[in-house]
């Protein structure tokens, strides 16, 4: 369905596409694009299934925060974009609030939530 919305946008663009400038390959774009295929597609996708079958939804949906601080560091190292102060300290407050999420010394504060609705529910029916 969304393909019939970016269809006719993208016949509009004019700009050729190229794998090589000047005779070189581009190594930026070549790297990129492997990158979102295998890395982000594949081992992404393949990660988040497998996570969830083990049944870790929880700590897989704090994982998603580290999406951004990710894709800053892979841009640093990609296209040598700068990594600025706020960059750095908002990556390490990320890191800490997605280790106390995913850190198993917490989860039995998660798990006596479950177990208490749980008791609820079953009383119920």
């Amino acid at each position: 369905m969304r393909f019939i919305v970016t269809l006719p946008l993208c016949l509009l663009e004019t700009e050729g596409f190229s794998w090589s400038q000047h005779g070189h390959l581009k190594y930026e774009l070549l790297g990129s694009m492997t990158w979102s295929v295998f890395g982000m597609t594949l081992g992404g996708s393949s990660l988040l299934y497998m996570l969830i079958h083990r049944g870790v939804a929880t700590s897989v949906t704090s994982l998603f925060y580290l999406v951004p601080p990710t894709t800053a560091v892979f841009a640093w190292l990609l296209f040598s974009e700068p990594i600025s102060p706020t960059t750095v300290i908002g990556l390490l407050i990320t890191a800490a609030g997605v280790s106390l999420a995913t850190n198993p010394r917490f989860s039995h504060i998660k798990r006596k939530s479950s177990v208490t609705i749980r008791r609820n529910s079953d009383s119920d029916a």
